[in-house]
Order: structure tokens, then sequence, then C-alpha cells
């Protein structure tokens, strides 16, 4: 207790141990007055007067971090407002006031205020509020407490509102594996299962229902899939599901990969096209067979059109190709006059890649034609022997190209014609075959093979040279395995190189009036 000296000398002052008693009311009960102070019972605070109010002594809250949901301390968190739920925040710090104490969450253009408060103790309130009150529109929010003294504290940006996920397609979307892509296969994020995030949160991908196609891989941090997959017999197709998820959100959504079966496309019609490639297809397989070569009477047979496989052609997804498919070489038509060379077919084209015409059969008389050269060259001509055209196909837009000579005419009596060549060997040469009746018989040259290719999905040989026609008898050459037209050593026409082969065509050994054989037509094919 002070004594009496407090009040008294110069230096007046509280001495002792004890405390002062301090006049006290409720609110209610004040006096206004200047330099007034008391102790107020309705708010526990001691308070003066400022001469036109009633002020608090108080000491400020103090915020130190939060929870939610039970989680650990934080100062910063995101709540997801799309899940409509009521999260739990227990406020943590000290000097609450634990009768008056409010909590509220304030943005940058509102303010929100939970739907309950318990204040546990000077050092934890608890709040309950619904996420779906916070939006991205006005985050970042501060945590602020208020006491009943009116002194407050805030914890500044405390609580951001997490913007959903969002994948970048559709629902169902599918995706196509061609075949010429079965072995290497990379679907990136952006083509099929990626997602993006507005806070640029972290996302995490998995399959969370379906299957990928067996060989294939989810990468959890990209989204992209890779890896092989084995041929299939028809389209077959997978439907999963794939989770993407952040800290605080999880979205699902269904899409598709179709493992395709080979895809071929034919091109059978002579002229200029052109294929359009599928988007997704980066590199298709093309064949290209021109047309083979004409062929005359009492001479050489056909050569074969130029034969280019190209396995890993480059093309541009979603462009277009221009092609042309050559049409086979004539003869000059049915006469048994000398003749001159016959015509040699046309060039087929795909892009860059050109399959040359094969080069028509040498003339009945050296003096009017030898035998042509092209993707294949034609049979020398019979009774002045000449010697069979070169084949001139190679390499072309980095495909691998084939052609060989025609055969060589040989001379005993009435000699009989080369075979055009094919490409896959050389046409053979017309020679002596014996006796029958008395009369000499000589062999017509059978034209050279062609090669086979699977690129349909099964072996078909492509590109046989024209046999040439024995004078008079029945030993006629016959067309090379791959579309080559048969010789004919009689009255009647010979045999056409088959359509779409590019075989060569087949020659007559009679000089009766007949047709010789046209070469057959060229073929583009292309599969992927």
């Amino acid at each position: 207790m002070s004594d009496l000296r407090d009040f008294t000398g110069k230096n007046r002052r509280f001495t002792g141990t004890d405390a002062e008693t301090i006049t006290s009311g409720t609110t209610a009960q004040r006096v206004d007055g200047t330099a007034k102070l008391r102790f107020n019972t309705t708010t526990n605070l001691m308070e003066y007067y400022t001469g036109t109010d009633w002020k608090s002594i108080d000491s400020p809250p103090l915020i130190t971090a939060f929870t939610v949901d039970g989680g650990s301390d934080v100062t910063t968190a995101t709540l997801n407002p799309a899940s409509s739920a009521n999260a739990t925040i227990e406020v943590k710090g000290s000097l609450f006031d634990t009768t008056g104490a409010n909590v509220t969450f304030v943005g940058s253009g509102e303010t929100l205020s939970p739907a309950s408060i318990t204040r546990n103790s000077a050092n934890l309130l608890t709040v309950v509020i619904n996420k779906a009150l916070f939006d991205s529109t006005n985050e970042p929010y501060t945590i602020k407490v208020t006491n009943g003294s009116g002194l407050s504290a805030e914890l500044q940006d405390a609580i951001s509102a997490d913007q959903p996920v969002t994948f970048i397609n559709a629902a169902d979307t599918t995706v196509s594996i061609f075949d010429s892509l079965r072995g290497s296969v990379s679907i990136s994020a952006s083509d099929l299962a990626g997602a993006t995030d507005a806070d640029g949160d972290t996302i995490t991908y998995s399959v969370s229902s379906g299957s990928l196609p067996s060989g294939l891989s989810l990468n959890t941090s990209t989204a992209a899939i890779t890896g092989s997959v084995s041929a299939v017999g028809s389209d077959t197709t997978s439907t999963f599901t794939i989770q993407a998820a952040t800290t605080d959100l999880t979205i699902t959504r269904q899409f598709k990969i179709t493992v395709k079966a080979p895809t071929v496309t034919t091109f059978t019609s002579t002229g200029s096209q052109t294929f359009s490639v599928p988007s997704g297809i980066s590199t298709v397989k093309a064949l290209v067979i021109a047309g083979g070569g004409g062929a005359t009477n009492r001479g050489g047979g056909g050569g074969a059109g130029g034969f280019v496989i190209h396995n890993t052609y480059p093309v541009t997804p979603g462009g277009n190709v221009s092609l042309n498919v050559g049409d086979g070489g004539s003869g000059p038509g049915n006469t048994s006059t000398d003749q001159p060379s016959a015509n040699s077919g046309q060039n087929s084209t795909f892009g860059n890649i050109t399959a040359q015409g094969g080069g028509g059969g040498g003339s009945h008389r050296s003096q009017n034609g030898g035998a042509r050269s092209g993707g294949s060259g034609g049979g020398g001509g019979r009774d002045i022997p000449s010697a069979g055209a070169s084949g001139t196909q190679g390499p072309s837009g980095g495909g691998t190209g084939y052609g060989n000579p025609g055969g060589t005419a040989t001379q005993f009596g009435g000699a009989n014609g080369g075979g055009g060549g094919g490409a896959g060997a050389t046409g053979l040469q017309g020679g002596a075959s014996g006796m029958q009746s008395n009369t000499p018989m000589y062999n017509g040259g059978p034209g050279g093979a062609g090669r086979a290719d699977s690129i349909t999905g099964s072996s078909v040989y492509y590109a046989g040279g024209g046999g040439s026609g024995m004078d008079g008898g029945q030993l006629n050459g016959q067309g090379g395995q791959g579309g080559g037209g048969r010789g004919n050593g009689t009255q009647g026409n010979a045999t056409d190189g088959t359509a779409n082969t590019g075989g060569g065509g087949g020659s007559n050994g009679d000089g009766t009036p007949s047709r010789p054989g046209r070469g057959g037509t060229g073929v583009v094919i292309v599969a992927y």
C-alpha cells in the first residue's frame, strides 16, 4: 500500500507492493471527464477518457500460424472453391480476446465472415467457413483477428483460391496409332491427356481406370504417352481415364487410343492424282511402278516398268502428295510389215520418287530401231539380231530402284527376239529349240522375272518383262513373273502386260497381221 507521502512532495509516486484501487464500473456507468482513468467491468479492460471518447487500454493480439482441416501449421494455404465444402480453420497466436475476439478474411474486394467461431483460448480461435466463398478474383485473403477492444492483428495474403485444373482436350478424344508408327509411339500431352493449371501448380498424372494399349506408358509428370505396340489385324481401341491432380485439386477425363491395322491405298487409274496424308502420319511406305514397255511384231518383248520401293518416305501430317500413274507403251499396230521399235511405258511418280517407264521392244529390222532403254530394257529384235536395251532404273527420292536389261535376239535362220527385262531379272535371249516336222523351230526369249513386295499385306510380284513370240511355232517366250505378257508365234494377238503391274507386252513372232502386246499400266501403292 502506498503511504501519504506518495501524494505529497515534489516527486509524487506510488510505492509499496500492493495494488492500487482504481475507479471501476460498467460501460453504462461511465462519467465523462477529461483525464479520467477507470477499469471497465464490461470489457475487463482499463480505459481512459480523451475528452471526446473512452478508449480501452489493451495489448493487440498476434497471429503466428493457422491450420486447415487439421493439417500442419502454415502461414499460407490454398482452398478449393469448387468443392463447396466447409473448411475448419484454427487461428493460432496470443492475446486473443476469449469473450469478444472475431475473425474475418479480407480480400481485395470483399470481407468474408465465418459461419461460426469458437474462442478456445487466448492462443487459439477456431472458425468454420465455406470454401466456395473464396474466389480467384479477390484473392489473396488476409486473416484478421479483432479483439473486443478494437485492436487487431493480420496475417497478410494467407489464403488463396485454387483455380481448377483443366484438360486440354475434350472427353473421348481419340488418337490413332497407324501401323507405320507403332514401333515408336510418341503422343504429346497437347495431343491427348495434358492439362493446365492457372495457378501454376505442379500436376501429377495417372491412369485411374481402364488401361493404355499394351506396350505404352504414361509419363506422370508430363502426360506424354510413349512406347511401342504390336501389330493388329483390325483396328483396336483402348479406353482409359486419366487423373490430373495438384496438391488441392483432382480431375479425371476419359480418352481413347486406337491401334490401326495397316492401311493401304492403291492408285490404279492412270494420270495425275493426290494422296491426302492423314493427321498424325509423318512417314509412309510407298511402292511406285511405272508403265511397262510395248512390243512389236517379229520383235523383242517389252521391258517392265521401273520398280521403286521406299519404306519410310517422309510426308507432312495432314498435307498432300502429288502422284502420277504411268500408262503402258503400245506397239505399232496390226501389220505384217517391218515396224519401228515399240513405245516405252510412261513414268509413275510419288512426290519426288520417279519410276521410269519400261523400254519398248526392238524392231523386226534393226534399221527400223533397236530395243529402247527404260526402267527395264526392251528385248532385242529378230532376223538381224540386236542386243536388248539397258535397264536405267536406279534409286529415286531416297527409295531403292530396280530394273534390268532386255534379252538379246539370236540369228538361226528365222531368229527370235529377246524377252524384255524385268525388275528382278534380265530378259532372256531367243534361241534354237530343235526340229519339229522337219521345220526349224526357234524359241522366243522369255521376259525377265519381276520383284515381289508385301506392301498390300501379301507377297505380290510386279514389273515382269514381256516375252518374245516364236515365228510360226509353239515355243513362245513366257512373260516374266509379275505381269509380263506372253509372246505369240502364230496369227493372233500377243498378250498385254497385266494392268497395274508395269509388266512388259509380249511380241508376235508371225508376220501375219496381228497386234503385239501393250505394256501393263503402272501402279502407286501407299501404306501406313
